[in-house]
């Protein structure tokens, strides 16, 4: 049985809005974009009914299972399996089965699964390790941008539209807390982070060496480069896995 979404925000520490706990609509301070912590605004918003949640400034949203995994930094098939134990032969899901409806869009797979589920199963494989290419190259380019928000001298103002930005972006990747990897990532030593954020690294090093050469310092256009070079990263993994002269 699924939790209830309100005792899930209460075991992880939310503040919630006293004129509405308890309610359908409960409303809580975001503890995943911060924007209403000082100020007299609630603008996460738990359905109690539905067990759904969104946040109305920052745009995350989703149902319960995938809401605590938010909050506690976990896996959401570990916290899937928390409430939906494996049966008892032990067997692991492929991970193509993990992938949701949403998630398949993403790498062109929703159709083929609706229309031949038979044709799913044969080509698990490829369609799972399609999924890893598209965490890796989203989460390679968006944590150059990152980056590039990060350190460049602009207002507090300005870099927080940019993180917004970012986060939004995260959330349309369908990647489970990708954000929440990005940032992760970035307080590690460059040595210690993961192949996806070393190769993001160099692509930041490499988009603001040409805005250097170019004196164009404007984000939109450091993130345009990041795009090119993302996708240049994209088409040389592409040749190298076809074998392409």
């Amino acid at each position: 049985m699924l939790p209830k979404i309100i005792d899930i925000a209460e075991q992880n520490g939310l503040t919630f809005n006293p004129r509405t706990y308890g309610k359908r609509e409960t409303t809580c301070k975001c503890p995943f974009c911060n924007e209403d912590s000082n100020k007299d605004k609630w603008y996460l918003s738990l359905n109690t009914h539905d067990n759904v949640y969104k946040c109305w400034y920052c745009g995350v949203k989703g149902g319960v299972l995938d809401f605590e995994s938010r909050l506690t930094n976990s896996p959401y098939q570990d916290i899937k399996e928390k409430y939906f134990p494996k049966k008892a032969d032990g067997k692991k899901k492929h991970g193509a089965y993990t992938l949701n409806n949403y998630q398949l869009k993403k790498i062109g797979w929703d159709e083929y699964k609706r229309s031949s589920l038979e044709g799913f199963q044969k080509k698990r494989d490829e369609i799972f390790t399609n999924w890893k290419q598209h965490e890796n190259r989203e989460l390679r380019k968006l944590f150059a941008m990152f980056l590039v928000a990060s350190f460049v001298d602009y207002s507090d103002e300005q870099k927080a539209e940019q993180l917004e930005l970012i986060m939004n972006m995260a959330e349309k990747t369908g990647i489970y807390l990708a954000y929440s990897k990005i940032v992760s990532e970035f307080i590690l030593d460059e040595e210690d982070r993961c192949s996806w954020a070393r190769e993001g690294t160099e692509i930041a090093r490499m988009a603001w060496k040409a805005s250097y050469v170019d004196m164009d310092f404007d984000m939109e256009g450091i993130f345009l480069r990041v795009l090119f070079l993302n996708f240049r990263y994209v088409d040389k993994e592409y040749q190298q896995n076809n074998c392409v002269d």
